[in-house]
């Protein structure tokens, strides 16, 4: 679970603290609330108009807990929809990441691919540029053989020549 969710449940549960204080608080008054009520009811019409206003403020706080509660509901369902939320991003975020990683193995690989590639198609040219001058000096050679063949046909001739005037 990601930090995020972990610190929306920490603030949660600290706003609900003083929502339980107050309900604590409203427990602990009605007691003397029916206790006074009773007495009241003695004492007339200062009495009834007391005691109205105290039933308007109780039902006045009656409506208050029911919204707070309803309010309550409401924002635990939104706490439990965005943590929800919260941890499909988190997935999401997770796979995304795998799938960069990946990625980036994928490249890494390529790129290795890609060099030794290069380096083959270095080394074959280097060899067909040997190739090609070993071959040129091939041609050389043997037109310098050629000549030399020629110049000693020459010479021989000249040879024989000089032999049969003498």
């Amino acid at each position: 679970m990601c930090h995020r969710t972990t610190v929306m449940w920490k603030k949660n549960q600290q706003k609900k603290l003083p929502w339980k204080k107050l309900k604590t608080l409203k427990k602990s008054l009605r007691g003397p609330k029916n206790c006074c009520l009773h007495q009241a009811g003695e004492q007339g019409a200062e009495a009834r108009s007391w005691i109205r206003r105290s039933l308007n403020l109780i039902r006045v706080q009656k409506k208050l807990e029911i919204t707070t509660n309803l309010l309550l509901k409401k924002e635990h369902t939104l706490q439990e929809k965005l943590a929800h939320e919260e941890m499909l991003h988190c997935e999401k975020e997770t796979t995304l990441q795998t799938a960069i990683k990946a990625f980036e193995v994928n490249i890494m690989d390529m790129t290795m691919e890609s060099q030794k590639d290069k380096e083959s198609y270095k080394a074959q040219i280097r060899h067909q540029n040997n190739a090609h001058w070993n071959w040129v000096a091939f041609c050389d050679s043997e037109r310098a053989l050629a000549r030399e063949r020629s110049k000693t046909a020459d010479l021989h001739r000249k040879l024989t020549e000089l032999n049969n005037k003498l």
